[in-house]
Formats: C-alpha cells, sequence, structure tokens
C-alpha cells in the first residue's frame, strides 16, 4: 500500500470544526487510509486570534488531542498543527511562534474567505519582514476566487513561503498552471484534502483527481509535487 500524506487535515474533535466526536474523525481518517494510502495526517483547526489567545487555543487542541490518541492505530502518524487565519494587527499577537510547525518552523496561513483587502497585504508584509516568519500558506487553490490577479501574483512568489491546495484541486486546469507554474521556480507544493467530516471522506476520489491531473499538467511537475508532500514529513 502507497503511503500518502494530507496536510490539511481537519477530521480533529471539538476545535470549532464540524467534527464533534473522536470516532467520527478516526471513521474518516479510516476511510482515507482503507480506500487510498493515507497513513500521515496533519491535524490543522484553525487558529482566530480576534476570539482567544494562543494559549487557550493550545489548551483546547491539548484536550483535542488526548481525545484522539488512544484511537488511533500505530501504523498511522499524526501531526497536531494549527492554520492560522490572516486576521488585522496578527503579526501583534503574543506567542503567535508556538503555532509554528514544530520541526521547520513555518506558519500555517489561512486567508479569510472574503474579498481581499489591503490590509492583507500589509499582515503578510509584516508577518514575513518583521515578526521573520516563515508561511505555509494553506487551501491556496481558493485564493483565485477572490483575490485579484497583481495580489495573486505578489502571494505566489512572497519570499521562503510554501503553498499547500487540495488534491482535488487537480481537476481544475487553472490551479495545475499555477501549481506547474511554482514547481517550475522550486516552490515547495504540499497537497491535502481539507476534509472536515467522515461523510465528505466518503466522497473523496483521491484516485481520479490524480488521474485527471494528466490532462492539465506534466507528469514530471505533478511527480515533484507528491515528492515534496511526502518528503516535507520528514524536515
Amino acid at each position: 500500500m502507497n503511503c500518502h500524506t494530507d496536510w490539511n487535515c481537519r477530521l480533529f474533535p471539538c476545535m470549532r470544526e464540524r467534527i464533534i466526536d473522536a470516532s467520527a474523525s478516526i471513521e474518516g481518517m479510516r476511510v482515507l487510509y482503507d480506500r487510498f494510502g493515507f497513513k500521515r495526517f496533519c491535524m490543522m483547526p484553525e487558529y482566530d486570534a480576534r476570539r482567544e489567545t494562543v494559549s487557550m487555543f493550545l489548551l483546547r487542541r491539548f484536550r483535542s488531542e488526548e481525545m484522539l490518541k488512544p484511537l488511533l492505530p500505530k501504523e498511522w502518524k499524526v501531526r497536531y498543527a494549527s492554520r492560522v487565519l490572516l486576521t488585522p494587527n496578527l503579526h501583534r499577537t503574543e506567542s503567535l511562534h508556538k503555532l509554528c510547525l514544530s520541526k521547520n518552523k513555518y506558519l500555517p496561513i489561512s486567508l479569510p474567505i472574503a474579498e481581499y483587502d489591503d490590509w492583507m497585504d500589509f499582515e503578510l508584509n509584516r508577518l514575513l519582514y518583521q515578526s521573520h516568519f516563515k508561511l505555509l500558506m494553506t487551501s491556496c487553490e481558493l485564493y483565485p476566487i477572490f483575490t485579484p490577479p497583481e495580489a495573486l501574483k505578489r502571494i505566489f512568489h512572497m519570499e521562503n513561503a510554501i503553498y499547500q491546495f487540495n488534491y482535488k484541486a487537480l481537476t481544475e486546469p487553472d490551479i495545475c498552471r499555477i501549481i506547474s507554474s511554482l514547481v517550475r521556480r522550486n516552490k515547495t507544493v504540499l497537497l491535502g484534502t481539507s476534509l472536515d467530516c467522515a461523510e465528505k471522506a466518503w466522497q473523496y476520489d483521491f484516485t481520479y483527481y490524480l488521474e485527471a491531473s494528466d490532462n492539465h499538467m506534466y507528469f514530471t511537475h505533478l511527480q515533484t509535487v507528491l515528492d515534496s508532500t511526502h518528503e516535507f514529513w520528514k524536515m
């Protein structure tokens, strides 16, 4: 069985996601494991600095981890991370560095589902050049929906940033072109599911998404992305 990685797994209980029971988390992960060979899951509950402190969020996340850990099969590898919602003055948030990925110190960022505004550029710049974070931009397949071309270009040319897309987006020609452009510029691209409930896991057609990419991007580019998705786990 192949070992696939989900870099944006939202099958995490009791963190304002759709799942309120750890057994439902396991059910969704089990579907991905049994059908497609997913063995590594990076949990990405969302942190909103307007709602709570980093310390309170981490306490809640720890409690959810303790609910999930006893139910995990030994062959699965799970990381407990966070995606940080981009909000005004986020760079001033105390202890924000504690939400970076533990090994490589990237801060996962989630853009708001809203029309792109000037404050977003300002905040990203402050995170990069004042707070000196390296950024992991999550759910990048959504960006073209809300972001004008010039802002989109700035996002995909940020210094030291890496980018995560949904496997499902491999069926979309425009997204595949963006991914290929990133690969040509030697940017790290990761893939994930963004699944937030077991019901959606049953509908997720991972094999089809990979096969559909053949129509929209070079196989070598896809292989590079799959390799990055695999190898970044070790970094």
